[in-house]
């Protein structure tokens, strides 16, 4: 008796994943879609080939980051794990253009949380404000001395609990910036990325200051009327006082965390006010947020992108889904074994007419029917441990319904005449082997 044996696949689990993107020019709006990735195993590539199908922009030109409390959290590659990528993270893709001009730049938002304070007293001798002028400290702008003496008789008290908090605000994204590139450039550009998802505005007393530059705030700490603490609060201080109203930001190279990066912050400036980028991976932009400027989240709305619903495949629907069907049918498996597949870049087919190598596909079809077909499907899936030492197995448990009778093979074969020799491509079922365990 002629008998074949054919291993089948099973659809993939799959879980919905929302998607924000950011395209390579701010001009253009962020939009937001839903996409369906593997639930077990699978690489992060599929979240870079449904972007780059939806998008009609090359993989090469796409970075997929995930942020957590808006800060960066995660970048990710092709090949890396996709169960890396939680429910709890914010996934992020970005267009980029990297070539010999261009660098890509992680770009992430933090503001200062600054307790801002009327003057009372002095923090040292207690002399009140009705009795003497007093100045703020330059860094934490919480605490007031009357003289330079109580500074620097109070400063080892004070020092431990001067400083400013900082959160996370906005979405982090990847940009392309030039490799040199004039510090208002990058700043505008900055800015209009932004507008997206952080409110920034000027108080009506802001502007009165403005007009006042001898009010005790304006003044900066290395004027001879005020005291200064020591000589890194005074060129804090002078960062802050100094900003321009319209660029409200000092802008540091950090590392992926948003730390600081010192040595490559000396390396990014050089004279005539111009970035110099080769070197760095990441920036933060550090917006001031005290009593006279005001920073805060934004509730950006990102429309859901138009023609999702008319861009699907495979199992991969792009609009806004539903319940999934969860329902495996044998004909299922069938259609999986025996659509075309598209080869990946690494995999590309060397043509004999054109004599090089170009993107193609490949399509496994049956070319003729034995008399007796045996399916085998498929009853583990691999993975690699989160260690990335070792390769785990899992037992698939995704229940299959099949036919008991008149199962058509005609649509998967290529001549359905030949390849039954005149016979009815129907089967019926005889028989069932279930395995159990893990063997």
């Amino acid at each position: 008796m002629f008998s074949q044996t054919q291993k089948m696949p099973l659809p993939r689990e799959l879980r919905k994943l929302s998607v924000l993107f950011f395209f390579a020019s701010p001009e253009k709006r962020p939009r937001r879609f839903e996409i369906q990735v593997s639930k077990k195993g699978g690489s992060v590539r599929e979240i870079y080939l449904q972007v780059s199908k939806i998008t009609d922009i090359p993989l090469a030109d796409l970075r997929v980051l995930t942020s957590y409390k808006q800060r960066l959290h995660k970048t990710f590659t092709q090949t890396a794990d996709l169960n890396d990528i939680d429910s709890t993270s914010e996934v992020i893709v970005s267009e980029v253009v990297e070539n010999e001009q261009n660098v890509v730049i992680g770009l992430s938002h933090r503001k200062e949380l600054k307790k801002v304070s009327d003057p009372e007293k002095c923090q040292c001798c207690g002399v009140p404000h009705s009795e003497k002028p007093l100045k703020r400290c330059a860094k934490c702008r919480y605490v007031w001395y009357c003289s330079k003496e109580c500074i620097k008789e109070n400063y080892k008290y004070h020092k431990s609990n001067c400083e400013v908090s900082k959160e996370f605000i906005g979405n982090p994204l990847f940009i392309s910036v030039p490799r040199r590139i004039s510090r208002s450039t990058l700043h505008k550009l900055i800015l209009d990325y932004a507008a997206y998802s952080i409110d920034y505005s000027w108080s009506i007393e802001s502007l009165e200051r403005q007009k006042n530059a001898t009010s005790d705030y304006e003044t900066p700490p290395s004027s001879p009327e005020q005291p200064e603490l020591n000589e890194e609060q005074g060129e804090n201080a002078a960062d802050d006082e100094n900003l321009n109203p319209h660029v409200p930001f000092r802008l540091l190279a950090t590392t992926q965390h948003g730390t600081d990066s010192t040595d490559k912050q000396s390396a990014m400036t050089e004279e005539d006010d111009i970035y110099l980028l080769d070197d760095v991976n990441f920036l933060t932009a550090e917006w001031l947020n005290d009593k006279h400027r005001i920073v805060k989240k934004n509730e950006p709305y990102f429309p859901w992108l138009e023609s999702v619903s008319s861009v699907s495949h495979d199992d991969i629907r792009c609009d806004r889904m539903s319940n999934y069907d969860d329902t495996v049918t044998l004909e299922r498996c069938i259609e999986l074994f025996s659509e075309a597949e598209i080869l990946e870049e690494d995999d590309f087919w060397y043509c004999g007419s054109c004599k090089e190598h170009v993107a193609a596909q490949k399509q496994l079809t049956l070319w003729k029917l034995p008399k007796v077909l045996i399916f085998h499907l498929k009853r583990f899936h691999y993975r690699q441990s989160n260690s990335h030492y070792s390769i785990r197995r899992d037992k698939i448990n995704k229940l299959v319904d099949y036919q008991v009778e008149n199962l058509d093979m005609s649509p998967f074969v290529i001549d359905p005449k030949e390849a039954c020799n005149g016979v009815p491509p129907n089967y019926e079922l005889c028989g069932v082997v279930n395995h159990m365990g893990s063997m």
